[in-house]
């Protein structure tokens, strides 16, 4: 089978791994490869390398199957080598095959290519057919290809619409990704150059973080889970989707980087051949949303396979060749290949799925889930529509799923949602009607005045706006907890580069750490905040309104009811207040 291993370096693909292969075997290869000992390797699970693994450690044991993703994290550069001024590239075998090998920078000068040896250190007698044969692996007559290997593409509108009126947001501003999920549908001719046709269902948005020059996709608890519903309703990943700020130049249509992302994934969804397609949205001169598919040429997969592109910061219209390589445009050597020779273009249609997109999507910025969300949600539907209407839709089904099995009762209901033929067993309706009746359980959130906020006299403005709102404030301290005390706060951070400072400027002056009930109030509390960069934050919430930098964003709030519950055990071990204010019947309808 093939694992992925994701680095600073970038992501590899680790072939020949068997269930009985080792974390420890798996290093060694990375080092043969890559060039970076074993000594500095820490491999984990998760992308924030706390589940460090163990050299002893079998695929089998960790149930790592085919495709799967593992993390790598490495003291110093990306590349290092035994050889003072060496770096990492390929090299030819005697059998003429390509590997990764290290090499001096003196090999410069005696290779017969930048980075490899001498031809006689290979072997001592080339004959002209043998030099030729190996010369050309090297070499890439660069040309467009005529066709895609899909025939059209047809995206669901609204999720499209959805999707591009959040980027609207933010003025196109802010780069983001998504998963295209749907099915391939065969040729509609019988004739033998017929081509599939991609249909798009709905748009999935993982955990990222963007900004004009591009995004970064976060470690997500939520995928298989997705995976999952979608399997349910017959759909696969069929392709990816990523927005960018609108381009003067109207022929710049995939930047360097964007165009390595697509050959890699369109390689992880199959290479050559495979239907998987990407999808870009942007705002064109009239500033209206512009959606269009393409898909990578074989001849892009074979150059991002071998090593020979490298992303171009100064001109990412273009592909850097790397010096190892030689690319011909029209029979002349170049030093950079424009992206639009890699790009098929696929014909874009629209379609209607039979879900809807309006549920609140997982992992944006102010996207409320909660069961009064669903309420809402379901007040929609008038009575006398079948109970199963209400839950065609995609987020909706995820969202169900943290209450439902995801085994046994999502793929029921999927089928009930697919097929008319046979009525949503009652069981269900019960079930998430009973889930709706536990609306008025109280919840309680962690809410915590930063050293800028007590600095800036904004505890008062604080506390008002929540007392405003209707919450219950259940207790309060105005403390200097210590760093110990903060480290254990900020836990899930430790890895990150910005920990020591976060812990440094929270330990520089009092807190003043609160504990408020309510209705949803964990959502609607971080709703108040506002977005963690104030620069996102809408006006009206206490960022938006008081904060600029992200460094001193004023405040800090539970993200869900788990944590809460966790951070308020932290902060407040001698309990809570715990009360009936008088006014809840006027804050609350039932």
């Amino acid at each position: 089978m093939l694992i992925r291993v994701r680095s600073k370096a970038g992501t590899w693909r680790v072939p020949d791994v068997t269930a009985a292969t080792t974390i420890g075997e798996l290093k060694q290869w990375i080092e043969k490869f890559h060039a970076i000992v074993v000594g500095r390797q820490v491999i984990s699970s998760d992308l924030k390398g706390t589940k460090v693994l163990n050299d002893g450690m079998t695929m089998r044991s960790l149930q790592i199957g085919h495709g799967d993703m593992l993390f790598l994290d490495f003291d110093g550069e990306a590349i290092s080598t035994t050889n003072a001024g060496g770096v990492v590239q390929r090299k030819i075998n005697a059998d003429g095959t390509l590997t990764h090998a290290t090499y001096d920078s003196r090999l410069e000068k005696t290779g017969f290519r930048p980075g490899m040896k001498a031809l006689r250190d290979m072997k001592m007698h080339w004959t002209l057919t043998e030099f030729m044969l190996m010369d050309s692996q090297f070499e890439f007559k660069v040309k467009a290809q005529k066709k895609p290997y899909v025939d059209k593409v047809l995206l669901d509108s609204a999720s499209c619409n959805s999707f591009q009126s959040y980027l609207r947001q933010f003025a196109f501003q802010q780069s983001r990704c998504g998963w295209l999920y749907g099915t391939i549908q065969p040729p509609e001719s019988t004739e033998e150059d017929a081509l599939p046709s991609v249909v798009v269902e709905c748009i999935y948005e993982p955990p990222q973080s963007g900004d004009p020059y591009g995004f970064e996709v976060l470690d997500d608890p939520n995928a298989d889970k997705v995976d999952a519903v979608a399997e349910a309703l017959g759909w696969t990943k069929v392709g990816w989707i990523f927005s960018h700020p609108p381009r003067e130049d109207e022929t710049f249509h995939f930047s360097s980087r964007e165009v390595m992302l697509a050959a890699q994934l369109q390689l992880d969804a199959g290479g050559p051949k495979s239907p998987f397609v990407t999808v870009k949205v942007t705002l064109d001169k009239e500033g209206q949303a512009s959606f269009e598919a393409f898909q990578v040429s074989d001849q892009c997969l074979d150059m991002f396979s071998a090593g020979a592109l490298l992303e171009n910061e100064e001109n990412p219209t273009s592909c850097k060749v790397h010096e190892t390589f030689t690319a011909l445009v029209e029979m002349k050597p170049t030093k950079e290949v424009d992206n639009n020779f890699f790009l098929c273009v696929v014909p874009v249609s629209n379609h209607t799925s039979p879900l809807a997109s309006e549920f609140p999507p997982l992992n944006r910025e102010g996207s409320i889930r909660t069961r009064q969300t669903l309420k809402n949600y379901f007040r929609k539907f008038g009575s006398n529509q079948p109970y199963v209407n209400r839950l065609k839709d995609f987020q909706l089904l995820v969202f169900l799923s943290d209450f439902l099995d995801i085994n046994t009762d999502i793929p029921i209901i999927c089928q009930r949602i697919l097929s008319s033929d046979e009525p949503l067993e009652d069981a269900y309706q019960i079930l998430i009607n009973s889930f709706l009746l536990q609306t008025s359980t109280m919840e309680r959130t962690y809410i915590m005045i930063k050293p800028d906020g007590v600095q800036r006299n904004l505890v008062g403005e604080i506390i008002k706006r929540f007392e405003q709102k209707g919450y219950q404030l259940l207790a309060m301290k105005l403390v200097r907890p210590g760093k110990e005390h903060l480290q254990a706060h900020y836990a899930d951070l430790a890895g990150k580069g910005f920990f020591n400072g976060l812990i440094e400027y929270m330990n520089s002056g009092p807190v003043v750490a609160m504990v408020w009930g309510g209705f949803n109030v964990v959502a609607e509390g971080r709703k108040m905040l506002g977005a963690t960069k104030p620069s996102e934050s809408a006006p009206g919430t206490i960022r938006g309104d008081f904060a600029v930098e992200v460094g001193r964003n004023i405040c800090h709030g539970s993200d869900a009811v788990a944590s809460a519950e966790k951070e308020i055990a932290l902060w407040f071990k001698e309990g809570v207040c715990e009360w009936n204010p008088s006014r809840n019947a006027w804050v609350y309808e039932n």
